[in-house]
C-alpha cells in the first residue's frame, strides 16, 4: 500500500489585509516574543536549555538538542506525563538517542511542572480557563482569586489544576512547535517533518495536538507587496505520533475522544502514522491503543503499513518507566520506527514559516469535545 496521501479540506482564500484585520478583531494574543538566548546544559554545545513562551503567558523551559543536517533535519517533540517533567533520565536517554540518529529534539516541562512554573500575570490570568480552573495556592503566600491577588501571582503548579484543565496543556505543545519554527527559519531544521512522542497524559496531549493542527492553516511563501503566499495545513507537517501507554481517560475523568477526532478529521488517518507502545500487562493501555487502531481502520479502510504497536512482554510498567531499560529495548525500537516513518515520508522541501506573520493563538478545544470557560 502506498504512503497515505490526502488533500486538506478547501478553505476560503483571503487577502493578507483582510487576514490581518480579522486577526486583530479577534483580540487574540500578540505574536510570540520568546526570548532567544539559550544556555548550554552540558559540555555538548548541541544540548541547550531554552525558554519557550506560550501565547497565554506561561514561561516554559525546554532542552533542545540540535541536529547536524541544517535545513534537512527532521525534528522530534517529546511530551512528558502529567506530574512528571522532562529532565528525568528516561526522557533524556530517548532524546539523546534520537539526536544521535540525526534528529533535532525538543523536550520541555509542561506548564506547572519542573522548571515551567512562571507566568506573566497580565496574560495568564486574563484567560478565563486559567483564571477559573487553576486553584489558588493554598500555602498562604498570596494565593487569592481576586483581581488584585492574581495580578501579583507569577507562579503555578500542576497540583493546582482542576481535572478538566488538562486539555489546556496542548497549548504548551503548540508553543514547542513555534520554538522549532523559529529554529526552522534560522536554517537549523525542517518543521515540515515533525514527530511527536508522548507518554501517558503526554501521549493524549500529543494526539490532541496532532488533531488540532489539522484545524489550522498558515501561509507559505509570503512576500510583502509581492505574494500573499500559499495556504498550508499545519497538520500535514506531523510526520508521525508515538504514544507510550496512551490513556483515553486521563486527568481524573477527562475523556480524550480520539475516535471522534479521527472521524471528524480524516486527514489524521491519511497523514499521521502512529505507533502505540505499552506493557503486555497494562490492560488499559492495550485496550485504548486497540480502540484507536480500530478507529484508524474504520469504514473498511485498510490498515496503514506504518500504523503499528509495540507490546512489551511480561511487564506492567507504564509511560517513561518503559524507557531507557536495556532489557525492554524500547528506545531502540522507537528510534527504529521514527527512521522507518521518515524514510517512507522522504525529504519534504524546507520552507520558511514566518512566525511574525503566521500568528498562533490558543487552541480552540470545543471541536474536540472540551467545554472550558
Amino acid at each position: 500500500m502506498a504512503r497515505r496521501t490526502g488533500v486538506a479540506r478547501p478553505l476560503c482564500a483571503a487577502g493578507v489585509v483582510l487576514l490581518v484585520t480579522a486577526l486583530a478583531g479577534l483580540a487574540q494574543v500578540p505574536p510570540d516574543t520568546s526570548k532567544t538566548q539559550v544556555t548550554p546544559t552540558t559540555g555538548d554545545a548541541r544540548l541547550q536549555s531554552v525558554p519557550i513562551n506560550t501565547v497565554d503567558g506561561v514561561e516554559l523551559v525546554g532542552t533542545y538538542l540540535r541536529g547536524t543536517s541544517g535545513r534537512d533535519t527532521p525534528c522530534v517533540i517529546l511530551v512528558h506525563k502529567f506530574g512528571g517533567d522532562s529532565t528525568k533520565s528516561d526522557w533524556m536517554s530517548l532524546a539523546r538517542e534520537l539526536n544521535q540518529a540525526g534528529y533535532a529534539v525538543l523536550t520541555f516541562d509542561l506548564r506547572g511542572h519542573g522548571r515551567s512554573t512562571t507566568v506573566d500575570p497580565g496574560k495568564f490570568w486574563n484567560v478565563a480557563a486559567n483564571r477559573q480552573l487553576v486553584r489558588p495556592d493554598r500555602s498562604g503566600g498570596g494565593g487569592g482569586t481576586s483581581a488584585a491577588s492574581l495580578a501579583k501571582r507569577t507562579t503555578i503548579k500542576f497540583d493546582e489544576f482542576q481535572p478538566r484543565y488538562l486539555p489546556m496543556l496542548v497549548n504548551d505543545v503548540l508553543a514547542a512547535r513555534r520554538f522549532l519554527e523559529r529554529k526552522n527559519d534560522a536554517g537549523e531544521l525542517n518543521t515540515n517533518s515533525i514527530v511527536v512522542i508522548g507518554a501517558q497524559e503526554g501521549a493524549a496531549l500529543g494526539l490532541l495536538f496532532a488533531a488540532s493542527e489539522f484545524n489550522r492553516v498558515y501561509k507559505v511563501g509570503f512576500v510583502p507587496l509581492q505574494s500573499e503566499g500559499t495556504r498550508h495545513n499545519a497538520g500535514e507537517d506531523i510526520a508521525a505520533g508515538v504514544w507510550v501507554s496512551l490513556p483515553l481517560m486521563a486527568g481524573q475523568g477527562t475523556r480524550f475522544n480520539a475516535e471522534g477526532w479521527i472521524k471528524s478529521y480524516p486527514m489524521i488517518r491519511e497523514k499521521v502514522p502512529m505507533c502505540f507502545v505499552y506493557g503486555e500487562r497494562d490492560r488499559k493501555a492495550k485496550e485504548d491503543s486497540d480502540t484507536i487502531l480500530r478507529a484508524l481502520t474504520a469504514a473498511g479502510r485498510e490498515k496503514h503499513k506504518l500504523d503499528t504497536k509495540i507490546e512489551l512482554k511480561r511487564t506492567d510498567l507504564a509511560g517513561p518507566a518503559l524507557l531507557g531499560q536495556p532489557v525492554l529495548d524500547v528506545n531502540r525500537q522507537i528510534v527504529t520506527y521514527v527512521k522507518r516513518v521518515l524514510t517512507d515520508r522522504k525529504a519534504i522541501p524546507w520552507s520558511k514559516v514566518d512566525p511574525e506573520i503566521n500568528l498562533i493563538h490558543l487552541v480552540n478545544l470545543r471541536p474536540f469535545g472540551f467545554q472550558l470557560p
